[in-house]
């Protein structure tokens, strides 16, 4: 009995010798606010200095969901999904020449890059959101793998002018990204808090700009605008609402343009809808959502709601298509927004595809048709 127990503890040992050395990444967890950062954040009235972190517009509304679910039955079924399978084979991509992004036209563009990434061109401007290129979204190797390599290799990128950060989360805030563009001419715009993690990660303070919900900043002509969203931050699982999350309106002189990054159905929505809509374009959170967690993700249902109250001529869904981080089905996300919004103007595009961002409506039924084969396949 005493060897077998000895045998264990070594074998156990071993095991998390490898994992820390060989699949803990500790440079990516960043830094929460701290000194300066944290006296000037603390100033918001988005933050709770009894709570020691920032709330939403409902105070109590996590208190209420961790009462509902523990937060240890949320992490669980949050980053260990048992019922949930890879795609069988790659999620449809379109590799295309990016020339239109370098090229001096007043095309206004976008291309989804998976999840909540994205490429956008505004008024001449390359605008690259939530931008997510490592192959985990964890700072362990082997939780939250991405589905497939991204399309676009980061050295392919035309030149960026402006990051949007949505909040620190892993498959929203990437280190390997923020490396490459760190010493480039490239501007960093996040909520409040969030430039804790860039300055620790070597990017210069002139290069960061936060907001908190409701500011604006400029940029030539266009108009960024950090708006509310219901979630929550942290990098280290411990260290919650320490950075704000945000959605942002982006207007240039021709378009409006919304991102929700990651929310849980409220008010908000319909006040930025009242306040800045209607939207050519909204990029919609839909994926990743459970009744667990629907405070701070929308089920496909809410998605619907999300679309009308923000008075969206278009929508795109994001948040699914690349990560494994719940327990519906990989292919389900957008299947549900359609079924949940039938009236809806839906785009459903390949990764990678160049679309345009005005009025020209691009044909969204090939992503749709596989999805529907995905389905049908799996009797769902």
């Amino acid at each position: 009995m005493k060897r077998a127990f000895l045998a264990l503890l070594t074998l156990v040992a071993a095991l998390l010798i490898y994992v820390y050395f060989f699949c803990y990444h500790p440079e990516t967890l960043g830094r929460i606010p701290h000194g300066d950062i944290l006296k000037r954040i603390s100033q918001s009235k988005n933050y709770d200095v009894s709570r020691k972190g920032f709330v939403n517009q409902k105070v109590d509304i996590m208190d209420r969901m961790f009462e509902k679910y523990s937060i240890l039955s949320s992490v669980i079924r949050y980053y260990f999904p048992t019922t949930v399978g890879w795609p069988e084979d790659k999620i449809l991509e379109k590799k295309e020449d990016l020339s239109p992004y370098i090229s001096k036209n007043n095309l206004s563009l976008y291309t989804w890059l998976g999840h909540s990434s994205i490429l956008l061109k505004l008024s001449g401007k390359n605008i690259l959101i939530d931008p997510v290129f490592s192959a985990f979204a964890s700072p362990l190797s082997f939780i939250a793998k991405r589905f497939q390599a991204p399309v676009y290799n980061l050295e392919e990128l035309p030149k960026i002018d402006i990051i949007l950060i949505s909040h620190d989360h892993y498959d929203h805030l990437d280190y390997k990204t923020v490396q490459f563009f760190k010493d480039k001419e490239t501007l960093f715009i996040t909520p409040l808090g969030v430039d804790s993690h860039l300055l620790h990660w070597g990017v210069t303070k002139e290069k960061v700009k936060t907001l908190d919900w409701w500011q604006k900043y400029e940029v030539d002509d266009l108009r960024f605008i950090c708006t509310p969203s219901q979630h929550m931050s942290g990098r280290e699982g411990i260290e919650g609402y320490k950075t704000l999350w945000a959605s942002f309106v982006i207007k240039s002189p021709k378009l409006k343009v919304y991102f929700s990054g990651d929310s849980g159905y409220d008010t908000h929505f319909k006040e930025i809808g009242d306040r800045f809509g209607p939207f050519d374009m909204a990029f919609l959170e839909n994926g990743q959502y459970d009744k667990r967690w629907q405070a701070v993700h929308l089920m496909p249902y809410e998605t619907a709601f999300a679309y009308k109250d923000l008075k969206a001529k278009r929508a795109f869904p994001i948040h699914w298509g690349m990560f494994n981080l719940s327990l519906h089905h990989w292919f389900s996300p957008p299947l549900d927004f359609y079924k949940n919004c039938k009236d809806c103007k839906i785009d459903l595009l390949p990764i990678g595809k160049i679309a345009r961002l005005d009025s020209i409506k691009d044909d969204s039924s090939i992503m749709l048709n596989y999805l529907k084969k995905m389905r049908d396949k799996n009797k769902i």
